[in-house]
């Protein structure tokens, strides 16, 4: 159950972010803002790094399954990188 809190602590500051974005019209992606909340909250001392230890320890032991996605993206556009490899590059 501490581990389904802490994820849902972490979901609600990407759902912030992704809220902070629409409303201000920022250019930013919403997980990049709901981090830099997250970064303020621990460097401010509002949430202890102890309350997230768990879950990040977790994400941080599957990290790899997170990009079998974007492989498999890459590969089914295998074509379109191959021919414009050097534009993609700049």
């Amino acid at each position: 159950m501490k581990l389904l809190r802490q994820f849902g602590f972490i979901l609600g500051l990407t759902l912030f972010g992704e809220l902070i974005k629409k409303v201000f019209k920022l250019p930013l992606p919403g997980s990049v803002i709901g981090m830099i909340v997250l970064f303020l909250l621990l460097y401010l001392k509002v949430v202890k790094v102890e309350n997230l230890k768990e879950i990040s320890s977790f994400l941080l032991d599957h990290l790899s399954f997170f990009f079998v996605p974007a492989g498999v993206g890459l590969m089914a556009y295998m074509g379109i990188l191959r021919d414009n490899w050097f534009e993609i590059g700049i």
